[in-house]
């Protein structure tokens, strides 16, 4: 029982640490093409407050949404990901 609850344990932190990578490299693609939060969410047609859910790790985009916005900052699903 000790052994599932460090393994549960252990497998959020790793969660965790891949939103936080997501969540930078979102923002750090988004600053590198000189683009805001506003105008990457009005080229895709969605509020901006649901690409800053996405930038901040709450939600994370559909596929359909991901490769637009991965095509959006010219880079890979994988790349935009961090996979």
């Amino acid at each position: 029982m000790v052994y599932n609850v460090i393994g549960l344990k252990d497998r959020s932190e790793n969660m965790k640490q891949t939103r936080i990578r997501r969540q930078n490299r979102l923002r750090e693609l988004r600053k590198l093409r000189g683009l805001s939060q506003y105008e990457i969410a009005s080229r895709l047609k969605i509020p901006r407050t649901t690409y800053a859910n996405w930038e901040q790790g709450i939600c994370t985009p559909r596929l359909e949404m991901a490769l637009k916005l991965a095509k959006l900052l010219g880079v890979s699903i994988e790349k935009l990901f961090d996979l």
